[in-house]
């Protein structure tokens, strides 16, 4: 008997979908640091928009990534 494995439907493993809980990880982890005043909170604000703005990108390309959709 053959078995196939099903995958349920949006739970891709692939490291591109988790992407977007590390950069607002990382959002977090800037924040402190600059609380800390490990940053300047000038660069803190800096590296906390860049970052948003990586998970803004990375949230529009979702469903786009080649290993969902394989055939």
């Amino acid at each position: 008997m053959e078995t196939i494995e099903n995958k349920p439907e949006g739970k891709c493993g692939c490291p591109c979908h988790k992407m977007l809980g590390v950069f607002i990880a990382l959002v977090g982890v800037v924040g402190l640091l600059a609380v800390f005043d490990v940053f300047s909170h000038k660069a803190a604000a800096i590296a906390g928009s860049v970052l948003l703005i990586l998970a803004g990108l990375q949230t529009m390309a979702r469903g786009k990534c080649k290993c969902c959709h394989a055939a």
